[in-house]
């Protein structure tokens, strides 16, 4: 994880998003980015002026933020001032400065749906051919003990796993892959699938520190949510091909019951649609 990108709204939870991203690229000895969009909504007379003031006032929080940084200690870093909309902004800085994971806030400095995040979420996951970490407004950087990556039995889930292990390393921490059995198949075929899963995972993973989880439920973000409630990990993992777990996270039904109430970021992992079958 060479460069980390912490795109920014300067919003409270924003702001916290970037602690986080401070604590995760002193560990991981990784540059940080952190960028600032801003999109000018005026009429073609007040044009020119709005563009400046809006660049001025980018500028000025960017500032800010760069004391933060200078005061977290030696972290290397590139501040972004860019003019646009949040996606396009995104795709831009990772086409051009080409980050090996996101960190971002999930609620913006209205404390309603972040331009950032809500109808944006799906659109810059599904853009993004790296890691996206969603970070809550009541979430901390700790000692990363645990980490979970929830799998549907897809090969494609194999090159994820190899690279949560770039965070997974640095901490020592447990590498724990969950699958949610909401088929209902029965206990036996269950396990068999996890055991098959299982053993192909230790071989094409170097880590010594892996474990394997089933649980039952009805619907996997019920699920998800009791889990992480009862301190289930310190990182919650999915895949980006898993469009319905993000409309669903991120939707508007959801946002309050979940996202605005949980204290365990979420990430977003890069989905290889060539690698995409299932195993079983």
């Amino acid at each position: 994880m060479k460069r980390i990108l912490v795109p920014t709204d300067f919003s409270l939870n924003a702001d916290n998003a970037l602690n986080y991203a401070l604590k995760m690229a002193t560990a991981l000895k990784s540059e940080l980015i952190v960028m600032h969009c801003y999109n000018v909504d005026a009429s073609p007379a007040n044009y020119d002026e709005e563009e400046i003031k809006l660049k001025r006032h980018s500028d000025i929080y960017l500032k800010v933020a760069e004391t933060k940084i200078k005061n977290a200690g030696n972290i290397p870093y590139k501040l972004l001032s860019l003019k646009g909309t949040v996606v396009d902004s995104v795709v831009n800085a990772i086409k051009n400065e080409m980050p090996d994971l996101i960190i971002m806030g999930t609620k913006g400095e209205s404390n309603l749906t972040s331009v950032i995040f809500g109808s944006n979420t799906g659109n810059v996951i599904a853009k993004a051919e790296c890691p996206v970490i969603a970070v809550p407004e009541g979430a901390s950087f700790g000692v990363i003990k645990k980490i979970t990556f929830a799998t549907d039995y897809r090969t494609s889930d194999f090159g994820a796993l190899k690279k949560l292990l770039e965070i997974a390393k640095p901490f020592h921490a447990q590498l724990n892959i969950l699958h949610v059995n909401t088929d209902r198949q029965s206990t036996d075929n269950e396990v068999k699938l996890m055991d098959t899963f299982m053993k192909q995972a230790n071989k094409v993973l170097d880590y010594n520190s892996l474990s394997f989880q089933i649980m039952e439920g009805d619907d996997l973000i019920t699920v998800l949510t009791d889990y992480l409630d009862n301190g289930g990990c310190d990182l919650l993992v999915m895949s980006s091909h898993q469009r319905n777990w993000w409309d669903k996270l991120f939707g508007h039904s959801f946002t309050n019951d979940m996202i605005y109430n949980m204290s365990v970021p979420v990430m977003a992992v890069y989905h290889n649609k060539k690698a995409d079958i299932n195993l079983y």
